[in-house]
């Protein structure tokens, strides 16, 4: 909390005596003061103990294929973020995982500080130089190559949600000569709850494929799986 939004509340906290001596008695003034404190302290538990590391405002993924034959394409990861704790100090990028190599991780604050591969998928972690500012939201990306990733007729590309996020973006860029033929966009949580959503875009010159969803409700897209089918 800034110290601009903490003397806001001290001053409300600190004048509601004097407004409600208006209308209330003392112990009914006493009974209310005691009730916004306690609702102020159960608040900020809740903050502290249940809330996320961070809450993602938007995150989108970009893959941009470069060739015809789909052996070299490039991918780039925003997400816009808000730290829910004082002490945080690094954001992680999970679930990182292609069908061919991946290479090249780069970041907007610069190289990866680690870069685990655990199962088939990386895990990039980008450390900042001082802790994190709470309730400030800012801007992450981290951008990788893949090499021999898209070599298939009918491929397919993903986001798991393991953030709360708000609004989520995958979008396919398609090399000149290959347009989409025809894509699909589905929601999956877990190994056989699968359901196709609407809000797919194929641009008009087929080159491109969109699927975008706003004002999502944050905690229902943890564990869910986002994913793009295409035929090319």
């Amino acid at each position: 909390m800034s110290s601009e939004k903490a003397l806001t509340i001290i001053g409300i906290v600190l004048s509601l005596p004097g407004f409600l001596v208006l209308f209330l008695s003392g112990q009914q003034i006493i009974g209310i003061l005691v009730l916004v404190i306690a609702l102020l302290l159960v608040l900020n538990f809740y903050r502290d103990n249940f809330l996320p590391a961070f809450t993602i405002l938007s995150t989108s993924k970009i893959i941009t294929i470069l060739d015809l034959m789909g052996k070299h394409a490039a991918v780039v990861l925003n997400k816009k973020i808000v730290p829910n704790h004082r002490h945080l100090q690094e954001f992680v990028f999970h679930h990182i995982r292609a069908d061919g190599a991946v290479s090249n991780f780069q970041t907007n604050f610069g190289l990866p500080n680690a870069i685990e591969k655990e199962a088939g998928a990386y895990k990039v972690a980008l450390r900042f130089p001082k802790k994190l500012k709470r309730g400030k939201s800012f801007e992450v990306q981290l951008s990788y190559d893949i090499q021999d990733g898209y070599l298939l007729d009918k491929e397919v590309t993903a986001l798991l949600g393991d953030y709360p996020v708000k609004e989520l973006k995958i979008e396919i860029i398609l090399p000149e000569g290959r347009p989409c033929l025809e894509a699909h966009a589905y929601q999956v949580r877990g190994s056989d709850l699968e359901k196709e959503i609407d809000n797919l875009c194929i641009s008009q010159d087929r080159r491109k494929v969109t699927w975008e969803m706003r004002k999502m409700l944050p905690f229902r897209t943890i564990g869910f799986l986002y994913k793009i089918e295409w035929t090319w």
